[in-house]
């Protein structure tokens, strides 16, 4: 009997830098040959900028029932969204495809920390004060950030302030509210 080949999980979500993420591929019984499938990939992850893989295809060495398929997760220090690695097993040698035959690898992407600058500062009447607004990193995206207004100064009589929200432009670390 031919056994059947195919991923042990259809998916899994990893963090961006976590180092290696593996992807098994199993047997559904131990065969007398090695067993050898390609593998195809794809997904919104781009490599080598987010991830590596090992090279296709992945052999199951006769007698056994795993193999796995290497995943170098990278850390590339930039806050975006989740991106997929997403691998398709291709005809098997030796063995019979089965379901599930696509895994989907998650990357879960890096959210930045958004804070001010400083906690407060002093301005004489008549300056025009800037309250920066920064980033942990750049994102890929704009970060847009409301914000409240609240003191004993009153609007518009001891000041004017720029509108909520404060966005930070993709690809920048700061923002100003004046």
């Amino acid at each position: 009997q031919v056994p059947v080949v195919n991923f042990a999980a259809a998916s899994q979500t990893v963090s961006e830098g976590v180092g290696t993420a593996t992807i098994t591929v199993q047997l559904s019984s131990a065969s007398t040959q090695a067993v050898t499938v390609p593998f195809t990939v794809s997904g919104t992850a781009t490599n080598p900028a987010d991830y590596g893989i090992s090279a296709s295809p992945v052999s199951i060495a006769a007698g056994n029932t795993t193999a796995t398929i290497t995943v170098a997760v990278v850390a590339d220090g930039v806050a975006e969204p989740d991106e997929t690695v997403i691998v398709t097993l291709g005809t098997p040698t030796g063995a019979t495809l089965g379901t599930p035959n696509v895994h989907t690898l998650t990357i879960a992407g890096q959210v930045p920390v958004v804070n001010f600058a400083a906690a407060s500062q002093t301005v004489s009447e008549g300056v025009t004060a800037t309250i920066t607004v920064q980033l942990s990193s750049a994102s890929t995206q704009p970060v847009t950030v409301p914000f409240t207004v609240s003191g004993t100064a009153t609007n518009p009589a001891d000041y004017s302030i720029s509108a909520s929200p404060v966005t930070i432009a993709a690809g920048n670390t700061t923002a100003t509210i004046t």
